[in-house]
């Protein structure tokens, strides 16, 4: 189960994404504006197998951007 938060501040966003809400560290990013878009499943399949079970992980840096870079990483 992930975690997620976002706060409205005077200056912008906090967004708080943790891989569970109480036992895994978290990333907190302060920003002044959160861009969201729709993401190819099919590139997350491809560049990520598993993403969509427990424990698949954050895609990093970017969906699209390692779909492009790097091979699929196999299940051990």
């Amino acid at each position: 189960m992930s975690a997620w938060d976002v706060v409205e501040l005077d200056s912008g966003f906090q967004v708080t994404l943790s891989k569970t809400a109480n036992t895994s560290p978290a990333i907190v990013v302060n920003c002044q504006q959160v861009l969201c878009r729709a993401a190819s499943v099919e590139a997350l399949y491809r560049g990520f197998p598993g993403w969509d079970k427990p424990g698949g992980g954050f895609a990093r840096p970017g969906i699209d951007e390692c779909a492009a870079r790097r091979a699929p990483r196999g299940r051990s």
